[in-house]
């Protein structure tokens, strides 16, 4: 039996966000024209820039004082021997990224070498990044978990005299892989100093380990953060300046310091006229515990349908840190979650438009491609998502959602659309026995997975097979000829 993937934790929701599940089949059948919402949009194009994913703004607004302690502590620790590695801890949305970009781009850093490690779940995974990104080539590609060692031994030779500052962002990390962690990156040249930060949801402290929670941004940063995105060019009016005053500050209040709540709450300003407004402090909306589950709902009520399948797909086709624009594209037309209304516009130009909503309103993020193969990836966009807004997708889709990470399981049901396969050798034609409404198959962490006639047949309905991350070289017959 192979190791079981661990999918973030379920977030409480409110009864409006399960109503959106359970309604979510027949989303399509609805009809809202998507011309009206994309003459209000003033999505700016995706733009790849920075070795991560630029801060949306005012993502980095209030947090001067917890860098500061923060290089204070990191400064005081680099005296002693060994690594310093610095947990940057605290709940979903509250900036822990963010943070990390404030620190990975000080200028106090400027004689270290820099990495930074996307999504870092398995630790074979970070080391072997790490080692990419450190010598500008491709090694060991072919990595597993039983690796770990001749991986930490490699890992030494290359950061041996150096000065480095790796930052692995949204950690996690079973109680066992502690140790080995601090053995990857324990260097025993006198020469090198090696500082790790990691943005994480777990706690750990130990005289190698060390925590930093991020505390929630005060009312006023919330609200600086709310009128930065919400305001408008053509806003000139005192009258429109005092409203916005007002209604930030009330919504500010209901935030409770998370900055993507923030964020998401400013941009539904933004696309709504003010006489909309109000209707946001409805105190129906606000008996929900969590502000970030209704920032996510109401932004994800405000999209057309296909829109939201379109977000949902991708939170949920791929648990990899990136997707590739281009492949985001062809994957949504292929499952038809593309349709113009008319023909004066493509699918191909509807798709960009969908793309430019979702960046504008943070549910997407643009990224430069991380390399770890040490390629030239120069004008390839990538996007990245926010672990929240991947869970929100996942609830709002599971219903029609399938995971296998056993040949045996048995929990793809004959409603399943999606299916996710994670961490198998063979392809498992049991678990996909019944399931005949598959139209995506996305594989991920099967690098040993090969495929043969004689254990795969196709789904009638698939139209997006991803074996991106197994090591298929030839596609079977049965999938070159199928229908």
């Amino acid at each position: 039996m192979t190791k079981k993937v661990d999918l973030p934790a379920e977030n409480k929701m409110s009864d409006k966000v399960k109503e959106i599940k359970e309604n979510l089949k027949g989303v399509l059948k609805e009809s809202i024209e998507f011309n009206a919402v994309r003459a209000r949009s003033r999505a700016p194009n995706p733009v790849t820039t920075g070795t991560t994913a630029p801060a949306p703004p005012g993502a980095i607004i209030g947090r001067d004082e917890d860098r500061e302690k923060i290089l204070a502590h990191i400064s005081s620790r680099c005296a002693t021997e060994g690594p310093v590695i610095l947990l940057i801890s605290g709940d979903g949305g509250i900036g822990k990224t963010a943070m990390a970009e404030m620190l990975f781009k000080d200028t106090r850093f400027r004689c270290h070498s820099r990495v930074w490690v996307h999504t870092s779940r398995y630790l074979h995974e970070i080391g072997r990044s790490v080692i990419c990104q450190v010598s500008g080539k491709e090694e060991m590609s072919h990595a597993t978990e039983d690796d770990v060692d001749s991986i930490t031994d490699r890992l030494h030779e290359l950061l041996s005299g150096i000065k480095v500052l790796i930052v692995l962002d949204d950690l996690y990390m079973y109680y066992h892989e502690w140790e080995p962690l601090k053995r990857m990156f324990s260097v025993s040249d006198k020469g090198s100093q090696v500082i790790v930060i990691a943005t994480t949801q777990q706690e750990k402290e130990d005289s190698v380990i060390q925590s930093y929670s991020l505390e929630p941004l005060h009312e006023d940063m919330c609200c600086a953060i709310i009128k930065q995105i919400a305001r408008r060019s053509e806003d000139s009016r005192s009258t429109n300046r005092e409203d916005l005053e007002r209604m930030a500050r009330k919504i500010a209040e209901l935030c409770k310091g998370l900055p993507l709540a923030a964020q998401l709450l400013g941009r539904l300003l933004k696309y709504k006229h003010f006489e909309e407004w109000p209707a946001l402090l409805d105190e129906s909306l606000w008996s929900t515990d969590s502000p970030l589950d209704l920032a996510l709902e109401l932004s994800y009520r405000s999209m057309p349908p296909n829109l939201r399948l379109c977000l949902a797909y991708c939170a949920i086709s791929n648990m990899q840190p990136f997707r590739v624009k281009e492949d985001v594209i062809h994957q949504w037309i292929a499952l038809g979650l593309i349709e113009p209304s008319n023909n004066t516009i493509s699918a191909m130009k509807l798709a960009e438009e969908y793309i430019g909503r979702l960046l504008d309103m943070s549910f997407l993020q643009t990224a430069k491609l991380q390399q770890d193969s040490g390629k030239d990836d120069t004008g390839v966009v990538v996007f990245k998502m926010h672990e929240s807004i991947r869970e929100f997708g996942h609830k709002a889709i599971e219903a029609e959602l399938g995971l296998v990470d056993d040949q045996e399981d048995e929990n793809v049901t004959e409603h399943c659309r999606y299916v996710l396969i994670a961490e198998c050798d063979t392809w498992p034609s049991k678990s996909l026995m019944h399931a005949q409404k598959i139209c995506a198959i996305n594989c991920f962490l099967c690098s040993k997975m090969e495929l043969s006639d004689d254990s795969f047949s196709v789904p009638s309905c698939l139209r997006v097979l991803n074996l991106e991350k197994t090591s298929v070289q030839k596609l079977p017959h049965s999938v070159i000829w199928s229908n």
